[in-house]
């Protein structure tokens, strides 16, 4: 890499000393940077220019992952930054960190606010922002983040105590911040930015606030976008089962995980003396891909979320388009920070969003650990954004090697380390050129990890512009498949299971038993569920599940749309 000679607007230098580089000289660097223009920040260069190299001794900026985890962790909303360690001919490391501008004021952790600027002399620095400058700074921007506002039409009363229980429960379930569950219920809110102060000084709730813990009707007043429809849909696109959805983030994110997981059927391996059963979408990778439906959709859109359940793949699509600066092609870069950057903080404390930003990777990462066929956001427009995760049945061979080899390996592969193996496997000899254009990634970082795989004898290259798997590493990879069974896990196919194929149950009797027979792979159904299930009215499942309740064979927990049936042992 050529590096920069001398500092400017959009370049700065930071050398390491004997005593350490200061975390706050860092931190003050990428805030400055955020605040401003944007820029790159180079460790292991000092003022003049000369290239001094971080020391051994010094492995907190030697490591990529933990730089951006600590620009993560240390910015208030979450800065998301990339990093990449640059070696010289002469053996010196520097750590090269790419700063995006942000469309919100961004502070330290400790509440310091600083932006990079040319003072009159001609000489730059990272000089404070003070609150009397906040109103220009973010006029300056694009726009205000809509989740961090007051809602002016609002009160307090908008807010549902049990839904901020569920919170705490989440914060514990999840690990979130637990310093959050020593507050009482007024302090809570105003840490997470559920409530703000309007201009008049009246603490309203924010639209981050509504969309977390607000009452139903105060939701679908004020923020008449939120929602959220789930589809179990043929190939010709006629439905199954619908359910519209309007309930608050965390609730809501529960109760579309639970509908996906219906349909989520499970194929049984065989490795050796045991058996494994295998999810058609990985689990996290669901939760990982609705949440970030939730977090980065436009809330000013009166669209909904989309999540859609085809026999072939999954497909979560959001209102908004990818920002201007974001290319699905090379999405697995380091992002820029999302739309929503108020609301997406708040759900990383409560332990909904990573706090190290691994979120798409995990997306990816559920699929190609099973050797499928990579998600695609190829059918994203400049008003939607959609993943679509494929139902492909898994790769025995590849995902009992990967597994096998970490575990000797004593460490995990990478991602794009993944993507190289199965992507030489299916083409074993393979160009420079093609992996480049096909991978979601920098092309130097696709270099970087040829380079490093080939030094461990993985992959093999056979000249300047092409590679292919090494000898050892094919033999493996191309054994006979392992035996896999398909095991249905949804109610659709315990009823399928139940009744002989092409006929459907007529009589109460019948449908009582095929129903009873369905709890045994689900807890519990909804109205719609039933109906869809027996192809039958609305009415009609209504009917057969209020008098199975009369009946004491079920018990109905919940109200209105929100009530599901289990049954009553």
């Amino acid at each position: 890499m050529q590096f920069p000679s001398k500092e400017d607007i959009l370049v700065e230098f930071k050398a390491v000393p004997k005593a350490g580089l200061p975390d706050r000289a860092v931190l003050d660097a990428i805030v400055g940077f955020a605040n401003a223009s944007g820029g790159t920040l180079y460790i292991g260069i000092d003022d003049s220019g000369t290239v001094t190299g971080i020391p051994a001794d010094c492995p907190k900026w030697i490591d990529p992952w933990r730089i951006e985890a600590f620009a993560l962790e240390r910015t208030m909303p979450p800065v998301q930054v990339h990093s990449e360690i640059v070696v010289t001919d002469e053996g010196l490391s520097v750590a090269v960190i790419r700063i995006p501008p942000c469309d919100f004021i961004v502070s330290a952790n400790d509440g310091r606010v600083v932006r990079r600027r040319i003072k009159g002399d001609g000489t730059l620095e990272n000089m404070p922002v003070h609150p009397i400058e906040h109103p220009t700074e973010l006029e300056s921007r694009r726009h205000q983040d809509l989740t961090s506002r007051t809602v002016s039409r609002s009160t307090l009363q908008d807010l549902n105590p049990q839904e901020r229980d569920f919170l705490r429960e989440t914060i514990r379930t999840n690990r979130g911040d637990e310093a959050l569950l020593e507050l009482d219920d007024e302090a809570f809110d105003r840490a997470l930015g559920i409530v703000a102060r309007d201009k008049d000084g009246v603490w309203r709730p924010t639209y981050a606030g509504l969309l977390l813990i607000g009452h139903r009707a105060a939701i679908e007043r004020f923020v008449p976008g939120h929602r959220v429809i789930f589809q179990v849909l043929n190939d010709d696109w006629s439905k199954r089962i619908e359910e519209e959805m309007d309930l608050p983030i965390a609730t809501g994110i529960r109760q579309l995980i639970n509908a996906v997981n219906a349909v989520n059927y499970e194929t049984e391996l065989e490795s050796g003396p045991f058996r494994v059963g295998l999810k058609d979408f990985d689990v996290r990778a669901v939760r990982e891909a609705v949440v970030n439906a939730y977090c980065h959709r436009d809330y000013g859109r009166n669209e909904p979320i989309l999540v859609q359940a085809f026999d072939d793949e999954l497909r979560i699509s959001n209102p908004g388009g990818f920002k201007p600066d974001v290319s699905y092609e090379k999405i697995l870069s380091a992002a820029p920070p999302g739309r929503n950057p108020h609301l997406a903080n708040a759900l990383m404390r409560i332990g909904l969003v990573e706090r190290t930003g691994r979120g798409l990777v995990r997306i990816y990462e559920g699929s190609v650990r099973m050797g499928r066929v990579w998600p695609r956001y190829g059918g994203s427009t400049d008003a939607r954004v959609e993943v679509r995760i494929s139902r492909e049945k898994p790769d025995p061979a590849f995902k009992f090697f990967i597994d096998d080899l970490e575990e000797k390996r004593g460490k995990r592969f990478k991602l794009l380390q993944l993507m190289l193996i199965q992507e030489l496997r299916k083409r074993p000899k393979t160009t420079f050129e093609k992996l480049l254009v096909r991978f979601p990634f920098p092309g130097d970082l696709v270099d970087q990890e040829i380079e490093l795989m080939t030094k461990e004898g993985f992959i093999v290259e056979e000249d300047e512009n092409s590679c292919r798997l090494s000898e050892v590493f094919q033999s493996i990879l191309l054994k006979p498949p392992v035996s896999a069974e398909r095991s249905p896990s949804g109610v659709r196919d315990a009823l399928k299971t139940a009744q002989p194929e092409g006929e459907k149950p007529r009589t109460l009797a019948e449908r009582e038993g095929v129903l009873l027979d369905a709890f045994v792979r689900r807890p519990s159904v909804t109205r719609a569920d039933v109906a869809g299930l027996l192809d039958c009215s609305p009415q009609t499942a209504y009917r057969l599940l209020n008098g199975m309740t009369e009946k004491g064979l079920l018990r109905a927990v919940g109200e209105g749309r929100n009530r599901r049936y289990e049954r009553n042992v």
